[in-house]
């Protein structure tokens, strides 16, 4: 139990080569690098307006149909694939009810945790390239290019380097460590504006990158025949991510800019920082 943490960050990593690789490909089959103006779209006319953007909204169709059909293909070799049988210790009893494990502190605050850390980490990057548009007038291809890749490489490197760093340091207070610095790098992106609040965007997947593993692990510590329904409520707190972005979106409208819906994202690592701070102290079984 003492090593689930490094074992499942190290699993985990290798996600995050699959992310280098999708905005990489993405930038170059979905967006066309073709934008316009305000004043350009005004004096080209409804008619070519529309056509443009009809373009533009196909580009996303024929990438989307292959993800569909890999989905379909991953999801055949699983229902195909035979697993080993639970060990006894772990099999859920089903006399008791699966909401029953939400009584565990623990649990419940790592369910928590989870909800608000995946819903920062879908904001940050679903609106990543927008932020780039307002903060230094970045063209959307570019942003997707460069500033989207280049936080899925730091996502990737994090994860690895977090693995490795978790076999010196306590994982509840790596989690704090890196969520607090998520909190100062998304302070600074609202306000110091320009490349350096991008960069400073780009470098919270650096600190995210061990938050899923790290919290699912703690989250599941010392559970024995509940670990099951627990990873389960744990694993649907990803609903966060349909949560957050659009709040940030509601607010970015609110306010008039994006940038400060960065304070949003610093609120929700706020969260995980508490989750890492009181997490060892809460009881599990």
């Amino acid at each position: 139990p003492e090593t689930a943490s490094p074992r499942l960050n190290f699993a985990q990593a290798f996600n995050g080569v699959a992310t280098v690789l999708g905005p990489l490909v993405g930038g170059y089959v979905i967006f066309s690098g073709v934008e316009y103006t305000p004043a350009q779209m005004a004096a080209m006319g409804p008619a070519a307006v529309d056509r443009w953007r009809a373009q533009e909204a196909a580009a996303v169709g024929p990438p989307y149909l292959v993800l569909g059909i890999l989905m379909v293909v991953i999801a055949s070799a699983i229902a195909l694939t035979r697993y080993p049988p639970l060990r006894p210790d772990v099999t859920p009893e089903t006399s008791r009810s699966p909401f029953a494990v939400l009584a565990r502190p623990r649990v419940l605050y790592a369910v928590v945790a989870q909800f608000f850390y995946v819903g920062a980490q879908v904001g940050t990057w679903s609106l990543l390239v927008d932020f780039a548009q307002e903060a230094a007038h970045v063209p959307e291809r570019v942003g997707a290019q460069v500033y989207l890749e280049a936080t899925m490489i730091a996502f990737c490197v994090g994860r690895f380097f977090g693995a490795w760093l978790q076999r010196t340091i306590n994982p509840p207070r790596q989690l704090m460590l890196y969520a607090g610095c998520n909190i100062l790098l998304c302070c600074l992106a609202a306000v110091i504006g320009g490349f350096p609040s991008i960069w400073a965007l780009v470098a919270t997947s650096f600190f995210m990158s061990i938050m899923f593993p790290t919290i699912f692990a703690l989250g599941l510590e010392g559970l024995g025949h509940e670990t099951e329904f627990a990873s389960s409520f744990i694993v649907m707190a990803i609903c966060g991510a349909a949560v957050v972005p659009p709040v940030m979106t509601l607010f970015a409208s609110v306010t008039g800019a994006l940038h400060w819906s960065m304070f949003i994202l610093a609120v929700c690592y706020a969260v995980v920082v508490s989750f890492g701070l009181f997490a060892p102290r809460l009881r599990t079984a």
